[in-house]
């Protein structure tokens, strides 16, 4: 092999180092179906390995010699898992559906980004985002389900949601949501008359005082998108409320 070897490899990169310098990484591709030339360079480090990459090695390279280097420990088990469909959701993305806010302020990570992943399911995890991840958490959770069961999203007082292509504002509690899966919300806008302006939140838009209705739902289900500060919660009930005195 006549290309310099990068000053600082992961411990995958290394393994595939030592195929290509024992000629023996071609045959491994053939063997188990794989682009030789895209791994070929992810091991010199002329390409990025991606988390479709990955996904699909998963069952013959552990998943976190993929994100630690060879200067540093490893502070998991390293096992293999079955190849992993990268277009599903693993089981840390599920399990932080719902507080995907704090996991962007313990992970310093942009907001945007987060609500991409969690959310809306815009983008897939990048190497560099579990590595942060993996400060608490094994790399092993974004390549399979796990033993997490995904519940039911139920809408709480407080949350913004999504329902059949329009935003609105929750303000009945979970209880009564449960019982009569349906809920009791206003609708957000991009502008409305005597509406009251979203601030200090990751969306934007009036909230339409006058829009108080019930919404039944079953098989369309309520997306959640960002959960309101429990003051301006509480102003707009306030508000609503009044307009009934």
């Amino acid at each position: 092999m006549n290309k310099e070897i990068p000053a600082r490899i992961t411990y995958a990169q290394k393994r595939l180092i030592i195929m290509i310098q024992k000629r023996e990484l071609r045959s491994w591709c053939l063997e188990h179906n794989l682009e030789h030339a895209s791994l070929y360079r992810i091991a010199l480090g002329e390409k990025v390995a991606t988390y479709k990459i990955v996904s699909s090695l998963v069952h013959l390279i552990p998943p976190a010699e993929w994100i630690y280097y060879i200067d540093e420990k490893i502070p998991y088990e390293l096992k293999t898992v079955p190849i992993w469909d990268s277009s599903k959701n693993c089981s840390f993305i599920l399990k932080h559906k719902t507080d995907w806010q704090e996991v962007s302020k313990k992970y310093d990570l942009p907001l945007e980004s987060c609500r991409n992943l969690f959310v809306n399911h815009r983008a897939k995890p990048s190497l560099l985002q579990i590595r942060k991840f993996a400060l608490d958490t094994d790399p092993i959770e974004f390549f399979t389900e796990g033993d997490f069961v995904e519940d039911t999203y139920i809408p709480e007082r407080g949350d913004i949601v999504s329902i059949s292509g329009k935003k609105v504002l929750v303000l009945s509690k979970q209880e009564y949501n449960i019982e009569n899966k349906a809920i009791l919300c206003i609708y957000i806008e991009e502008s409305c008359k005597n509406g009251m302006k979203i601030e200090n939140s990751e969306i934007s838009g009036e909230i339409n005082l006058l829009s108080l209705t019930t919404i039944t739902y079953s098989r369309i289900m309520p997306k959640f998108i960002v959960k309101l500060d429990d003051k301006l919660v509480q102003n707009v009930l306030d508000k609503v409320v009044s307009h009934f005195k």
